[in-house]
């Protein structure tokens, strides 16, 4: 996963920049290739507490979409990061790897350390936490602290970023595959189910099960047999027809955010890994187990290669 989104200021928003006089909304375009002002964001006056006021009800009311925010004050800027907690991995990730091209393209010298924040919640989102500023350098959100950390990971020579073995691999590992697992996934045509997750804290990816029995019929209950045990993300190959081999990704609703971004970001570099060993056909997103329509895995249709079914995304509780 690149630190960088690629994502980079419109015109239009530099241009609003350099006559900025309330705070500016900035978000992510909707075909995500570009920051630009958000047009729905209030109309701002010249107060700064008033204008606050407006920030933050306007932030709940598109809560947990995240945001920038740009505060003019004194004689320079203040930088706000809105990435809630309970915001689609997808957007999270998004933000807190475009945060630091938007400040390098607005000016980094622009803006001080006590007026840079990374809030999540609108209620933080208040005047008073914004002049009395922060007492330390500039601080991460938990989610743009996260990317930093995997950025690390791919930068440093540890052995655990490893080259896809496969021609057709258009990504890398990001951890490396323990040996069990390999074994498993070098003999995947013989099985029905292999089944694997990451152990975060070692940053390996590890064989959880195999199984040459599993039926589509019991496919749902023999994933969620696993999961119930320790509620986390898994990856499964699973083996349909005669040679036919769908990739899983279950996240159940309950999983910590940091597993979430983490079994996001690796999914894509094992889906290639997979695809060296055995020809993958569909790739099945799930939350909950119960959401994997099995009769999809009923046979294979000619040309078909998407997923099933997307991951639901629960809000999650806010906090007050």
């Amino acid at each position: 996963m690149s630190t960088k989104s690629g994502i980079v200021a419109s015109e239009g928003l530099l241009d609003a920049f350099k006559n900025i006089s309330s705070p500016l909304v900035i978000c992510v375009s909707e075909d995500n290739t570009q920051l630009v002002p958000d047009d729905n964001a209030p109309k701002f006056g010249t107060e700064l507490a008033d204008n606050f006021d407006q920030l933050n009800r306007y932030l709940d009311k598109i809560f947990p979409r995240p945001a920038y925010v740009v505060v003019p004050h004194e004689d320079t800027y203040g930088f706000i990061s809105f990435i809630p907690d309970s915001a689609p991995v997808r957007e999270k990730m998004l933000y807190a790897s475009t945060k630091n091209t938007l400040m390098m393209q607005l000016g980094t010298s622009n803006f001080k350390n006590k007026h840079i924040f990374a809030w999540t919640e609108p209620g933080e989102v208040s005047h008073s936490n914004f002049v009395n500023g922060n007492e330390t350098e500039a601080v991460l959100s938990s989610d743009e602290k996260l990317v930093h950390d995997l950025a690390n990971i791919q930068t440093l020579d540890r052995g655990r970023m490893v080259p896809m073995e496969s021609s057709k691999a258009g990504g890398m590992l990001l951890f490396q595959l323990s040996s069990e697992l390999e074994a498993e996934l070098a003999n995947v045509a013989e099985k029905t189910l292999v089944v694997f997750d990451i152990d975060i804290g070692q940053e390996t990816v590890n064989l959880v099960d195999s199984n040459s029995q599993v039926t589509t019929s019991s496919l749902i209950n023999h994933l969620d047999s696993i999961i119930s045990k320790d509620p986390h993300p898994i990856y499964a190959v699973y083996k349909y027809g005669d040679a036919n081999f769908a990739f899983i990704y279950c996240c159940p609703s309950g999983s910590k955010v940091k597993e979430r971004m983490i079994y996001a970001s690796n999914k894509q570099g094992l889906i290639n890994h997979i695809k060296g060993i055995v020809s993958v056909d569909k790739v099945i997103d799930a939350g909950d187990v119960h959401e994997i329509e099995v009769s999809s895995l009923s046979g294979k249709q000619d040309g078909e290669t998407g997923g099933v079914k997307r991951i639901s995304r629960p809000k999650g509780p806010r906090r007050r």
